[in-house]
């Protein structure tokens, strides 16, 4: 599992058609199941990544859109 997370393999996952099962895959094993909020920040960010919105992936735009924070807040939750 966590070798396909490894930035070689990532990488390559993230211009291939299969992306989208990759992220589901990923999402339904052991690692994630059991944390709402690490499921959350996956997906959010492999999302933009796959839309190609880099400028997206950034600590507010995460907190705030991918976790579901408020922008008002100093620490973006």
């Amino acid at each position: 599992m966590i070798d396909m997370l490894s930035s070689s393999n990532a990488s390559i996952a993230c211009d291939d058609p299969g992306r989208d099962q990759f992220l589901q895959r990923n999402l339904a094993s052991q690692l994630f199941e059991k944390s709402r909020r690490l499921k959350a920040f996956l997906s959010y960010t492999c999302e933009r990544s796959f839309a190609k919105c880099l400028d997206e992936i950034a600590e507010l735009q995460i907190a705030v859109h991918g976790l579901g924070g408020s922008p008002n807040c100093a620490c973006g939750t």
